[in-house]
């Protein structure tokens, strides 16, 4: 058996912590879910960057590497997918996203990480969770 790659040592993590995510969602720990829905994005990035050769060290990097695939893929869902991860990387430290965003948002996180794990070489399909056509919260509440 061959030692991982650092492309597959990524993306694997990557999927690990959308699952891990869900449990503690489960569990009422939005703080811990928000960051492994934050880790899982920022795994996926990193895994397709390196792979690309470009630079990935910091949050400003990861950000141009998203920018750079949207343009790239003319795929602007990669760009909006990583505003909701993003959401969610605040959210871990404040816990301030209301229930109806804690509901519908990590869905739109699980695609973008498997949006951006297909663009690796070689890449192994993988399924996103479906989106919730039908939410508990009614979207015009107010």
């Amino acid at each position: 058996m061959t030692a991982p790659t650092t492309i597959q040592k990524q993306s694997h993590p990557a999927l690990d912590l959308l699952d891990q995510a869900e449990r503690e969602f489960e569990a009422g720990d939005n703080c811990q879910a928000s960051a492994k829905l934050w880790g899982a994005a920022t795994h996926a990035v990193v895994a397709v960057a390196t792979e690309r050769g470009w630079r990935c060290e910091n949050d400003r990097d990861i950000k141009t590497a998203v920018l750079r695939l949207a343009d790239e893929n003319n795929d602007m869902l990669l760009q909006s997918g990583f505003i909701t991860a993003q959401k969610f990387h605040i959210n871990m430290y404040y816990d301030l996203m209301h229930d109806f965003e804690l509901e519908l948002d990590p869905p739109i996180v699980h695609d973008f990480v498997h949006r951006t794990l297909a663009l690796l070489k070689n890449a192994q399909p993988t399924q996103p969770r479906a989106l919730d056509c039908n939410p508990k919260f009614p979207l015009d509440a107010r």
